[in-house]
Parts: structure tokens; sequence; C-alpha cells
């Protein structure tokens, strides 16, 4: 993950994503957050888009992220989103 996942990258984000989940075999993915230190509600949106997916695919989405990217997702109402991303 970049350190930076605003609305410019979010489309890049997406498609990264959507390419990995695509190739995925296993049940379980995690994608690692812990170096963003900026992002803005962007970022929730793409996750929460990926989780979906991966849902629909019956693969486990994990988060490993950090302290800045747990405060985002506070501050957009979904302060346990990360730890439990059920849809």
């Amino acid at each position: 993950m970049e350190p930076a996942c605003s609305l410019g990258q979010a489309d890049l984000l997406r498609d990264r994503l959507s390419g990995t989940l695509a190739d995925c075999t296993g049940d379980e993915l995690t994608i690692d957050l812990s170096p963003v230190v900026e992002a803005d509600v962007s970022l929730v949106q793409v996750l929460v888009s990926a989780a979906r997916t991966a849902a629909a695919r019956n693969i486990a989405l994990r988060f490993r992220s950090s302290d800045y990217v747990n405060d985002l997702f506070a501050r957009s109402g979904l302060p346990s989103w990360l730890a439990d991303p059920r849809i």
C-alpha cells in the first residue's frame, strides 16, 4: 500500500485491489495499510468495495492497519470496521 491514498489515487488503488482479488487463490487476503500516513474518505470507499467483492468470492479480507487509518475509519463512522469488515 502506498503512503498516500486519496481521491487522486483511488482509481489506481481500486484497480490494484481488483486485480489482487481476482488472482487470489486462497480463502483469505490480508491488506497491509500500515504504511498509509495520508488518506481521505476515498480510501474507505475503495476498501469497503473491495470487501464486498471479496465476500462475493468467499475471500475473508483482513487488514493490518495504522493509527492514521484507524482514525480515518473512526471519523468516517466505522470505528471497528477494519477489525471486522463484514458487509
